[in-house]
């Protein structure tokens, strides 16, 4: 079928099913999911496998939960104080972040607050996939300029997995980027070794503590190769201890098991080595776990690491105003 044919069976499908539209509008009507206010689906929506951005958010609720990609410093998250000379941190040389880039997307106050809390609080998978989609949308230029291989999301400890439904609402809006940015998605191989109390609790100075080797990275298959290791190991020690006299018709046989353990079996290189890695988080205040993650990272052969964070928290309110006074940024623009 041609694209002209194509173009005007859609045209016939999407007439015939508009009296659907109609009836299941009427009976489940779409609504924003952060404001509640109804939204208008599009043509065609009952025949769509995920629903577009604007049925999801409404447009205000977008504009409040994304700011202009300039207003924050793309080295370290802060706001910029001159966009002209850009921010104090790229000027010193500032090397305290292993991670490459910063790209938040909106201040942790107000509706962005708001947001993020109900994903933590309320389970909330639909609410945390349409931000996954409104970040691509809002950071697009960084996003194709970077250039990511994989997408990583911050990991979280079994137990408070367990406590929250098993959603965590990083690891939602790694997968929507995934899908949208047509990467692999790498979470499974970054683990949380051990529980840390939740950085909100904890002092400013001691959060680099806190989260200090509470992570590591996993190699593919790992537990599958080391068990069958182990077992291709014992069987060849049992056998010489139980069959002494077939050792010399034994040896040829010895010698290509040893050998297929040493190239199949052995550890491997990090899947992560060589790789431009979007490190997905949903709160950045100090960064100490972002940078944790990406010393490991870095550790592991990642050539480039990204963060990519849905609200910059830690400025204050105060510090905001004066920062954007002195970066002259329109008042309209961040919305205090």
């Amino acid at each position: 079928m041609d694209a002209g044919k194509f173009s005007k069976f859609k045209k016939v499908v999407l007439a015939i099913l508009r009296p659907l539209d109609y009836l299941v509008e009427f009976f489940f009507p779409s609504a924003c999911l952060v404001c509640g206010e109804p939204t208008i689906s599009p043509r065609g929506a009952i025949l769509l496998i995920d629903q577009p951005l604007e049925t999801r958010i409404c447009p205000r609720c977008q504009e409040e939960l994304s700011t202009d990609s300039a207003t924050f410093c793309a080295r370290c998250g802060r706001v910029v104080r001159d966009r002209s000379l850009g921010c104090f941190c790229n000027a010193a040389g500032d090397r305290e972040f292993y991670f490459d880039a910063i790209s938040p997307l909106q201040f942790y106050r107000g509706v962005a607050r708001s947001v993020v809390l109900k994903m933590k609080r309320d389970r909330s998978f639909a609410l945390a996939d349409a931000m996954g989609i409104l970040y691509r949308k809002r950071r697009q230029d960084q996003l194709e300029a970077f250039r990511p291989d994989c997408v990583v999301a911050v990991p979280m400890n079994w137990r408070r997995s367990f406590a929250r439904g098993g959603i965590n609402a990083p690891e939602i809006v790694a997968k929507r980027l995934s899908r949208e940015l047509r990467v692999p998605r790498y979470s499974k191989y970054l683990k949380r070794s051990r529980a840390t109390v939740t950085q909100a609790s904890v002092a400013m100075e001691d959060r680099v503590a806190n989260v200090r080797d509470a992570f590591e990275i996993l190699e593919p298959d790992s537990l599958r190769r080391r068990i069958l290791k182990r077992a291709l190991e014992q069987t060849l020690r049992y056998t010489r201890a139980l069959f002494p006299w077939t050792s010399k018709t034994f040896k040829p046989l010895e010698k290509g098991i040893r050998k297929y353990i040493k190239k199949n079996l052995g550890k491997r290189p990090s899947v992560f080595k060589d790789k431009r890695i979007l490190l997905v988080d949903d709160v950045f205040t100090t960064g100490a776990t972002s940078n944790e993650i990406s010393r490991i990272l870095l550790d592991a052969g990642a050539s480039a690491i990204m963060v990519a964070v849905l609200a910059r928290a830690g400025l204050g309110k105060g510090k905001r105003k004066r920062r954007a006074a002195l970066a002259e940024i329109p008042p309209e623009k961040i919305n205090f």
